[in-house]
């Protein structure tokens, strides 16, 4: 009797706490807001205010192609592309937001696109791969605006081989498309005309926020803090779901498919996620 009363209050210790440790908000001083773009119209209001409030110069928007769309997809059909046309709609100005695509892959979607944020920064604000690094600068030097040209080509994966590596795009030899690495049409920001005026990236180390949906949070925090690396400081937003009550998930079909769906995968992307190399 007593061992299974202790067991009822175990369990709803969980089922009370388990939403809050999934849906977490820890916010960073950061001028960068990342929005993870599947999250669609409920996030455009969250992100618009905290865009407007938490004083950012820029938001990124990251995710792959839009259900339905596969492998063949371009870079137009893209949840990181529909995210930040919509932020556009929504009266954010024009050269504040900057979609971040990344390419098809079959799992691990959300690392994905971390490891797209990473080869953009690296890209168009990291000419030594460093933060803080001087704005507008590629690794190799150069400066300017990827073409559409270039943007298909990466994101199909076919520039060419480094030596002794694997295409851009693709994992290693196994053939999986790992990430698009920088498809932009937008110019990067000339050296000196970053919005705070100084060129450079403005906090060291770099830090920025993402903002995703509800109970995802805890996952996208733990993942994007493995796939951008120690010199970046992460922080994390949770917005709410409309869908359901979140003080009481277990009352409705979607809390319930929610909150075991990201539990699992939290799991999961914490104890058996290796990431690769690269």
């Amino acid at each position: 009797m007593a061992a299974g009363g202790a067991g009822l209050l175990l369990g709803w210790i969980i089922i009370v706490n388990i939403h809050p440790f999934l849906a977490v908000t820890r916010r960073v001083p950061a001028r960068v807001l990342v929005v993870e773009g599947w999250t669609h119209y409920f996030g455009v209001g969250g992100a618009l205010n905290e865009f407007k409030t938490g004083h950012y110069d820029r938001l990124l928007t990251t995710g792959g192609p839009c259900e339905g769309f596969g492998p063949k997809s371009s870079i137009y059909d893209t949840e990181a592309w529909q995210s930040a046309r919509l932020l556009k709609q929504a009266g954010l100005p024009e050269a504040a937001v900057q979609a971040v695509p990344s390419v098809f892959v079959g799992r691990n979607r959300t690392y994905n696109s971390a490891l797209a944020l990473r080869d953009w920064l690296l890209e168009h604000e990291g000419g030594t791969g460093h933060w803080p690094v001087p704005l507008g600068h590629r690794p190799n030097g150069t400066t300017g605006t990827s073409t559409t040209e270039e943007a298909v080509r990466r994101s199909s994966g076919t520039l060419p081989v480094p030596s002794g590596g694997s295409p851009l795009g693709t994992a290693g030899g196994s053939g999986v498309v790992r990430t698009a690495r920088s498809i932009t049409e937008v110019p990067s920001v000339p050296s000196g005309q970053w919005p705070n005026g100084t060129g450079r990236l403005p906090v060291p180390p770099f830090s920025l926020n993402v903002m995703t949906e509800d109970a995802h949070a805890r996952r996208t925090w733990l993942l994007f803090r493995e796939a951008l690396g120690p010199d970046v400081q992460v922080g994390i937003i949770s917005v709410p779901n409309p869908d359901y009550d979140a003080a009481h998930w277990w009352r409705s079909s979607e809390g319930v498919r929610e909150v075991i769906d990201e539990t699992v995968a939290y799991v999961y992307a914490k104890f058996l996620f290796w990431p690769e190399a690269g």
